[in-house]
């Protein structure tokens, strides 16, 4: 053979062995990959996540109704990121336009930036929640990802030591429902867009994202001390679990498993097994709410919903490139 198909064929060997070995570092369903091989503190820490929650040894506390109020301050985006994780879909805010959120908001000090929110779910709608309620699991989890803003970056922050208030984890079950949810109908729209792994494209989205409309009507929730639920399992990870959960219609639902790992393969059962609780105290929190909040609470909420679905069909009108690609920034 000549020496230009050797040189071919040792390129293609080459392109290979690196294409195996940059997405070989962890998976969730086969064995020589999944969570039973995890390395590091995924197998040696004594606070991981996710966890049950059964009522056992939880201790009881009260929020004021003012509480609530801190999440209307959340913006509204006109445009976000979305980008295929190889694991997950994730779900970032341009540069500079990260949402601030007050920690009184969840119970904790100074103010905390946003980072990203992501997802977790399974192969059918009764399953694919990595937290359990009473041993429940629901069809889909999301995580909205904050870290403490005076780090300056999630980077400086998921690294600080002895600091469990560094990196704050909010938690949204969702349960199927026949109608579609209102809240996350700019995110499913835009899923087809990252359907096929790529680590340095993120897609610029153009369109209205709330925030605070993608929470539950009621904001009980439980929290603890944890970690990442993926590698490299990061502990002292503070978590906001909420009880209630919302809603997702089985449409929407079906976006989530249309969307392909970095191993070419359909991410299925992205959740990583329950963890020991190992001790670790958990609390509820009641958030109290007045007479006037809850009557303020429904007009608001029928009036965004109502100004969301009237806008929608009209917004992207007079903008003929509707998605623009982002190259070569590294995410954190």
């Amino acid at each position: 053979m000549s020496v230009l198909l050797y040189y071919v064929i040792f390129v293609i060997f080459l392109k290979f062995c690196l294409f195996k070995e940059s997405n070989s570092q962890f998976c969730y369903t086969d064995p020589t990959c999944g969570p039973a091989t995890w390395p590091g503190v995924c197998t040696t820490g004594g606070m991981q996540s996710p966890i049950n929650f059964d009522g056992m040894d939880t201790t009881v506390a009260f929020l004021p109704s003012n509480f609530r109020h801190v999440w209307e301050n959340l913006p509204i985006a006109k445009n976000f990121l979305i980008l295929n994780a190889g694991h997950t879909v994730e779900v970032l805010f341009p540069p500079g336009q990260e949402p601030k959120l007050k920690g009184s908001a969840i119970g904790l000090p100074g103010e905390y930036t946003f980072a990203q929110l992501h997802f977790h779910w399974g192969t059918s709608d009764t399953g694919g929640s990595e937290h359990t309620l009473f041993g429940k699991q629901y069809a889909l989890e999301m995580h909205m990802v904050h870290y403490a803003t005076p780090y300056g970056s999630y980077a400086a922050a998921s690294v600080a030591p002895n600091d469990p208030n560094a990196v704050a984890i909010l938690a949204i079950f969702f349960e199927i429902s026949p109608v579609n949810n209102v809240a996350l109908i700019p995110i499913t729209k835009a899923i087809p867009l990252v359907r096929r792994f790529n680590r340095s494209q993120e897609i610029d989205v153009t369109g209205f994202l709330n925030l605070k409309n993608l929470l539950p009507a009621h904001l009980n929730f439980y929290r603890y001390e944890g970690s990442l639920t993926s590698p490299d399992c990061h502990e002292n990870r503070v978590w906001t679990v909420f009880k209630q959960p919302v809603k997702i219609s089985k449409q929407q639902m079906k976006q989530f498993r249309t969307v392909f790992d970095d191993r070419g393969e359909i991410i299925v059962e992205n959740h990583r097994p329950l963890q020991a609780r190992n001790g670790r105290p958990i609390t509820f929190y009641f958030v109290t709410e007045s007479l006037f909040d809850k009557i303020l609470k429904f007009f608001t909420a029928y009036l965004s919903a109502w100004k969301e679905i009237l806008l929608f069909p009209f917004q992207f009108l007079g903008n003929p490139t509707l998605f623009t690609l982002s190259f070569g920034r590294k995410l954190e």
